[in-house]
């Protein structure tokens, strides 16, 4: 092809690209640019595929005309039109040939309280606690209908903790803190009651498919259960569409196992007691779901000497007599004035939340005696006017008190103290620890005992009687004085412990 044939057209070597022959000439052609602008060095070589196109002669034959060829009998289907009735749906009604519906017998045990909207630790509360959970002062009593209780927990004719409330009170609680009762959810006998054709159908007991369900808690819309929450498996709220309540009410008596911490959501329920039921509210006990321990601290000052007249006698003199003995050697007890702790151990209470009052110890503010005199094997009584009396408050006759008073001697000379009755009551029946704190004080120069004894003779004077006109002379007489004097190398003291 001549160049002067070519119209357009470049050809561009650049980069790597490489053209070669293998005699070594190259003829290129273009109607427009060639351009040689190749790498100095190239990575290697690769095979171009170039198109080439070749003319040929090919034929094609081509209809140009029809024949018409007659080839039989061609069959033509016939169609019909006929008038057909057919009968469609307009409308749907209902028409009762029977009915069903599924019933259970429920059981609600209560279970403590619960709020929603409280903090994950405390939604669940087996028990509130006055003090902790909430303050009597703060409670709306009127808005309830409830009489107030004391806000004093000493005036124990007045103040009244969560336990004692009424259900007046305790729905005023209720709604101060936003909480309400938590019932656990049971069931049995569930049943589907059907009629078909106005004919009752044999009963076909069911097992729910929520049985064995996770446990939830639910707020129940139904007449009757509107004010509490239900643990109940989950699922079993859509089957509640209507409750009735049926026989009486029984509260949980004698319960002896302390109820521990559990998950609401488990699948179990919760069974945490081993006591019986009745249907007498009076005087039944409820669930054991805590306890409290009170600490204080207390003085232990003596009061009366270890010297004892009937066992360590006279100290000496003439004639000793008339002694006053302040009786064996006795400690008066006294608290430390708000030095009370009162601890909550709830199970089902998270660690978490406040357990610690500040309370003074019931023992120090619900005594009927604040002068009792308790003691193991000492001798009772003491000396009165140089006579051994008895003295009525010192009789103990429970065989606890007198192992108390030795167990809880801690080295003092007797185990002898003067307390209030409660405390008394209390170191005998409810204390688990006791021990000495601080130090111990000596107070010297306390009365220890007293007597009366004769002085040594004491000449006074000698005088001489003489008469007028007499030649007589009187005897020399001699008047001696006698007297009594208190010996003070009679007081006697010992050290006093404190507790």
């Amino acid at each position: 092809i001549p160049r002067a044939a070519l119209i357009g057209g470049s050809i561009t070597i650049s980069g790597q690209g490489n053209l070669s022959a293998a005699n070594g000439l190259i003829q290129i052609q273009a109607g427009g640019d060639i351009t040689l602008d190749a790498d100095a060095t190239v990575a290697g070589s690769r095979t171009v595929t170039v198109d080439r196109y070749t003319t040929v002669a090919e034929t094609v034959t081509t209809v140009v005309g029809y024949e018409e060829v007659a080839t039989g009998t061609v069959q033509v289907p016939v169609i019909n039109w006929e008038t057909t009735q057919i009968t469609e749906i307009v409308e749907y009604k209902e028409f009762k040939v029977g009915s069903e519906y599924t019933t259970m017998d429920v059981t609600l045990s209560q279970m403590g309280y619960y709020n929603p909207n409280a903090a994950a630790n405390k939604r669940f509360l087996e028990v509130l606690i006055e003090g902790l959970d909430y303050r009597n002062d703060q409670v709306d009593w009127a808005g309830s209908g409830a009489t107030a209780p004391g806000t004093d927990y000493r005036n124990k004719a007045t103040y009244l903790d969560f336990t004692g409330l009424n259900d007046a009170q305790r729905t005023a609680v209720l709604k101060h803190t936003g909480y309400l009762a938590l019932f656990q959810f049971d069931y049995a006998n569930a049943v589907i009651k059907s009629t078909k054709n106005g004919v009752v159908q044999a009963d076909r007991a069911i097992k729910p498919d929520w049985d064995g369900a996770e446990q939830v808690v639910y707020y129940i819309d139904a007449d009757g259960w509107r004010d509490r929450y239900v643990r109940m498996p989950k699922g079993a709220n859509v089957d509640i569409l209507r409750v009735e309540s049926v026989g009486q009410t029984k509260f949980l008596t004698g319960d002896t196992g302390m109820a521990q911490a559990y998950s609401l959501s488990s699948s179990t329920l919760d069974n945490q007691n081993n006591g019986t039921w009745t249907t007498v509210r009076t005087g039944a006990t409820g669930e054991w779901v805590g306890r409290y321990q009170e600490h204080g601290q207390v003085d232990y000052d003596q009061i009366t000497s270890r010297y004892y007249f009937p066992v360590d006698g006279y100290a000496g003199g003439i004639d000793p007599h008339a002694p006053k003995e302040d009786g064996r050697a006795t400690w008066e007890v006294d608290y430390v004035g708000s030095s009370g702790v009162k601890t909550y151990d709830i199970g089902a209470r998270d660690s978490a939340l406040p357990k610690v009052l500040n309370r003074d110890p019931e023992w120090t503010y619900t005594y009927g005696n604040p002068n009792e005199i308790a003691f193991n094997t000492d001798s009772n009584g003491r000396y009165l006017n140089g006579s051994y009396v008895a003295n009525g408050t010192e009789s103990i006759a429970d065989e606890r008190i007198r192992v108390a008073m030795e167990a809880y001697q801690m080295g003092r000379f007797t185990d002898r103290i003067q307390a209030f009755d409660t405390y008394i009551d209390a170191l005998t029946l409810d204390t688990s620890a006791f021990t000495q704190v601080g130090s111990t004080r000596t107070d010297h120069n306390q009365f220890g005992f007293q007597y009366k004894y004769w002085s040594n003779w004491d000449q006074l004077q000698r005088w001489q009687i003489k008469h007028q006109g007499k030649a007589w002379t009187g005897n020399w007489e001699q008047f001696y004085l006698t007297s009594t004097s208190i010996n003070d190398s009679g007081v006697f003291y010992t050290n006093a412990n404190n507790y």
